[in-house]
């Protein structure tokens, strides 16, 4: 049975949609907002708001015009606050405080009577509070509260029939009072229509409606009547238009009529039928029609009249079991009600939600009665699962804040207040004391000492609570005796069956299953494309019964997989659980069938999937604790996620603007970098996305695929303002064959505290056309040699050292996989070296690794090379002459000096040296020493001058150049004393790796008997005997130096020709 006051809401639309204009009706006012920026300028931190109180305006063209105003200064932050017209509506956007609306004043003079309407929405200002409000010669404000709504909500405002006989002027506006943090509302119109004031006679109804119990007996419909007429009595119809007239005593159409002379209203009196039944509400509506008589009679503005009839039979007991998952509002047998505040339950998305907030005023009793009885004493046992979820809450939910309760003494009609209500054991194990819902939690009630029967109520307090407003959501309610056959499955979705085609089944997955009270099988039904059995590895079928014993199943473990025999699809749909009077149970299953001989190129799940996609962002991650986050985090941070491939962990953005304390109000790209795909094909891009509540023209989200270096466009995934304001779902993107490289970029940009995005499962993925495949620590079908170069290799996980010299045509390392060319081993390369990973040419003291040579070589990716430096066969140190064969991606510190903040700093030890400079340690990236000597210098061929070098930290090593350093060891030496005993060290340099030809002419120097210092820029050992000369040079003297001759190193000479010592 529904009560009251949702039956109220239906009369008031009926009503609403029931009457036209009055005749001779005019529009009198229509709020001009053709304007675009009439209103307040926008206010920011660095250019505040007036101070209060402060009016702009008048806006608009006359009789139309408008102003607006505020007597507390709203609130400001880093990003623009407005209150203006935007696109042909009044828009105040993250405003901040109070705004007033005005119109100018309206000449009514000429009235008897106005309809005022406007049409506003929520556009994200949640919880805040709106009224509208109209004033009458320079009175009082005649307020209507709509109180706090939700983003989308309608904010509209009528006013019908309002008597303006005796009125000369007519003021209308609303007024709200925004929080900030993309808080909003939209009026798009506020009109005024008037009825004249005529001297013609008019009938009315002289009220809109009344509610009546069924048992009432009569009611008495009352007509005025206005310009009577002397001598010529007025007569109209009453008929019954929307109802069953025997609810009304099989009522017919009746006939009223005013005296000639009369001013005094009619009585029609209607009998109510009470018949005794459990039923609805009735609704009925009355018209007048057919007037006749009086001073050209006629039938005024107010020409209906709703009826409704209460059912006063209390409702019958319901059967159990019970479920109400709130799928359906309209069909949902609990009914809000209002005790205290200007907030109340409310429906929908298949929740029941409540939230007291409305500026902090923690006033806020509200109750949701249900419409049905269970009478307890036809049960030996009754349980109450009730599913909840809450946010904006405290550490722990205060006594009294949410209460679950019974009555057998409500009537079930009207006030809850007046019945005696009985406290159940409730006490909800939901936490959040931010924005976003926590995890949805069941706490179950045992209401077996329950006698009678009774009505249930769910009662939210704010007042237990104060400040501390919370959210709460009723999700699902479920009623059970003890009798009741139930069902319990352990999951509710499982996904991630795969497998290449050809190669089914999928691996398998497993639930539980249980159940209780039953009268039959427990049925488990597969949905197509996937089977079931209770035994791992064979018995599969679509479908299983289990035999309960004593009205029980045990805990019994299925097993789940992905049928064979499948073509590459994607494959979805619902295994369900039966059994005869049990509530079904669902559990979600999802797989895929992939292109065979599929191979992951790159992954980021930000699960620690490998080969991981290295990524980066232009705007830092953050989290402030509440509405403000970006970067990885749990998906279960916002339990509205329902993206079916999310797990564990996404890329997830709320209020990315953060009121100005952190992100950005433009748009925040994450970067997945550039990734080789040389001898792949059948490359897919794919990921997974969602959005909520992007419902602002800056609110979008999108992304942007870049093939070979060149951009496949921008794709909007949601575009806010023209797309609907939330999405989900899976991108997949054919890379074309032939391509090189691949690299993604997502961008998002939000201002609002209830909007979310959130990415996962970006994947590369595609078929490997090359001969050898390294995984798992071994090679298929056979290691790579030196015998042959026409094979493509592919390292696809782990680390592959070298045994020998290698003889290939291309090699490729995935992501999270290495290689290392060992010491002395040779790498012959005839066309590409693909490196999403790491490629390293080792040495030690023995020798060091090569490249062959590689002109023409394609070399995609960081190459890391390593230079052994010997402590020598003296005890002190030396300079050393020393190249890279690699220009560095980033600085030397970050190389030679094992990217350290200090000179202490030993990270890898037997790696790197120490570079000194300064006296101050870490200035320009030195290791500061006593006497801040340097010791790494380069010679400047052109002045022929030995140079310390300017800093660490920013210059990188350069291919070509030669430096002078001197090597005091490893970082392990102590700089505060000396001598110290050299160590052995080796240094590290990354970046890009120099094949070809490589003239460096320019360098030369060009004086006579002038020396030249160059560097050797390739991976590979320089043969003297093969070099050739231009010019005047004695190629028969070669000067080399000798680190361990004289105290720290000299020049020895050698004569190529006779091969004496000189």
């Amino acid at each position: 049975m529904k009560t009251l006051y949702q039956k109220l809401l239906l009369i008031g639309v009926l009503a609403l949609l029931a009457i036209p204009n009055a005749f001779g009706q005019t529009t009198i006012y229509n709020a001009d907002f053709s304007n675009e920026g009439d209103g307040f300028a926008d206010h920011t931190t660095s250019n505040p708001p007036a101070p209060a109180p402060a009016s702009v305006g008048p806006f608009g063209t006359a009789p139309n015009s408008w102003i607006l105003s505020y007597t507390s200064i709203p609130g400001t932050d880093g990003t623009a606050n407005s209150f203006k017209v935007v696109g042909g509506v009044l828009k105040s956007d993250d405003w901040g405080g109070q705004g007033i609306f005005e119109s100018q004043v309206i000449d009514v003079s000429g009235m008897a009577s106005v309809d005022i309407s406007a049409t506003s929405v929520n556009s994200g200002a949640n919880d805040d509070n709106f009224t509208y409000f109209y004033i009458l010669d320079g009175g009082a404000r005649v307020n209507t509260n709509i109180g706090a709504t939700i983003t989308s909500d309608a904010v509209n405002y009528n006013v019908l029939n309002l008597d303006v006989s005796a009125t000369s002027t007519l003021v209308v506006g609303f007024e709200f009072n925004e929080n900030g943090g993309g808080d909003g509302y939209e009026t798009s119109s506020f009109t005024v229509t008037g009825t004249p004031l005529t001297s013609d006679t008019q009938v009315n109804f002289a009220s809109a409606s009344t509610s009546v119990l069924e048992n009432a007996g009569s009611v008495d419909l009352t007509l005025s009547i206005t310009n009577e007429d002397d001598t010529n009595p007025t007569s109209v119809d009453v008929i019954l238009t929307t109802g069953n007239s025997t609810d009304i005593g099989n009522y017919t159409t009746q006939t009223v009529t005013f005296p000639a002379g009369s001013v005094a209203n009619q009585t029609l009196t209607v009998n109510v039928t009470d018949n005794a039944i459990d039923e609805a509400d009735k609704n009925l509506t009355f018209t007048l029609q057919n007037v006749t008589g009086g001073t050209n009679a006629q039938i005024g503005a107010q020409n209906t009249f709703d009826l409704t009839i209460q059912d006063d039979e209390l409702a019958r007991p319901i059967a159990l079991p019970y479920n109400e998952d709130f799928a359906s509002c309209a069909t949902a047998e609990w009914t809000a009600f209002d005790q205290a505040g200007s907030n109340s339950w409310t429906c929908g998305g298949g929740e029941y939600a409540m939230n007291g907030f409305s500026g902090g005023t923690g006033d806020d009793i509200d109750w949701l009665v249900s419409d049905f009885r269970i009478n307890f004493d036809d049960f030996a046992s009754v349980t109450i699962a009730v599913t909840t979820a809450e946010q904006f809450g405290g550490v722990v939910n205060e006594p009294g804040e949410f209460r679950l309760v019974y009555s057998t003494d409500y009537d079930g009609l009207g006030n809850p207040t007046t019945a005696t209500w009985t406290d159940l054991t409730f006490d909800p194990n939901n936490t959040s004391t931010g924005s976003g819902l926590s995890a949805p939690s069941t706490f179950n009630v045992d209401a077996s000492g329950v006698s009678g029967t009774a009505f249930l109520a769910f009662i939210y307090d704010e007042t237990v609570t104060g400040a501390d407003t919370e959210d709460w959501r009723i999700q699902n309610i479920n009623i059970i005796s003890g009798s009741t056959p139930i069902i319990t499955l352990s999951e509710t979705s499982l996904s991630g069956f795969t497998y290449e085609e050809g190669n089914g089944p999928s691996s398998e997955q497993t639930f539980t299953v249980e159940g209780t009270n039953l009268s039959g099988d427990l049925n488990l039904t597969a949905p197509t494309n996937f089977e079931i059995s209770t035994t791992s590895g064979s018995g599969f079928a679509n479908s299983i019964a289990l035999t309960p014993t004593s009205g029980e199943v045990a805990t019994t473990t299925i097993y789940v997989r992905l049928s064979s025999g499948l073509t590459v699809n994607t494959f979805s749909g619902t295994l369900t659980a039966t059994s005869s009077g049990a509530l079904q149970q669902d559990l979600s299953l999802a797989g895929e069938v992939t292109v065979a001989g599929l191979t992951t190129i790159a992954i980021e799940d930000f699960d620690g999937s490998t080969p991981s996609w290295t990524f980066s962002n232009d705007i830092l991650f953050f989290d402030n604790g509440t509405d403000g986050k970006y970067g990885v985090f749990p998906v279960s941070t916002n339990p509205s996620l329902n993206n079916p491939n999310f797990s564990q962990n996404v890329l997830f953005e709320n209020d990315l603007d953060d009121e100005g304390d952190n992100g950005t109000t433009g748009f925040a790209t994450v970067t997945f970098e550039e990734i080789s795909v040389v001898n792949f094909s059948n490359i897919t891009l794919s990921f997974d996305w969602q959005v909520i509540n992007y419902n602002a023209n800056n609110d979008d989200a999108k992304y942007e695929i870049i093939v070979d270096g060149v951009s496949q466009g921008e794709v909007f995934l949601v575009d806010g303002g023209v797309d609907a304001t939330d999405g989900s779902g899976s991108v997949s993107f054919n890379v074309p064959d032939n391509s090189t490289s691949v690299s993604l970029l997502i961008s998002v940009r939000n201002n609002g505290g209830d909007g979310f995005s959130a990415f996962d499962n970006i994947k590369l993925e595609g078929v490997y056309n090359g001969d050898l495949i390294y995984t798992a620590g071994a090679w298929s079908p056979n290691a790579p040699s030196a015998s042959t170069g026409a094979d493509d290799a592919l390292v696809q996980d782990g680390t592959y050292v070298t045994s020998g010299d290698i003889n290939l045509n291309s090699i490729s390392v995935l992501s999270g996989a290495n290689v290392e060319i060992s010491s002395g081993n040779v790498l012959n390369i005839g066309s590409s070296i693909n490196n999403n990973g790491t490629f390293t040419f080792k040495s030690d003291a023995t020798s060091t690794a090569q490249l062959a040579d590689a002109s023409g070589v394609s070399i995609t990716g960081n190459v890391t090379v390593e230079r052994f430096i010997p402590a020598g066969d003296n005890t002190l140190r030396a300079f050393r002459f020393l190249a890279s064969p690699v220009t560095t991606s980033n600085s030397i510190r970050m190389n030679w000096q094992e990217g350290v903040a200090s000179n202490t700093d030993d990270p890898n030890p037997g790696f790197g040296t120490h570079i000194t400079g300064s006296t101050i340690d870490g200035t320009n990236g030195f290791d500061g020493t006593i006497s801040g000597n340097p010791s790494l210098l380069l010679f400047d061929n052109s002045t022929q001058i030995w140079s310390p070098i300017d800093n660490t930290d920013v210059n990188t090593l350069e291919v070509g150049n030669a430096y002078n350093l001197f090597v005091r060891g490893d970082r392990s030496v102590d700089l505060t004393s000396s001598p110290q005993t050299p160590t052995n060290t080796t240094l590290r340099a990354t970046g890009s790796l120099t094949t070809g030809s490589l003239d460096l002419s320019s360098s030369l120097a060009t004086g006579n008997a002038e020396w030249s210092l160059l560097g050797n820029p390739y991976q590979a050992i320089v043969d003297f005997n093969a070099l050739t000369f231009n010019g005047d040079i004695n190629s028969n003297m070669l000067f080399i130096w000798n680190p361990n001759a004289s105290t720290q190193g000299a020049y020895e000479a050698i004569d190529n020709a006779d091969q004496l010592n000189k």
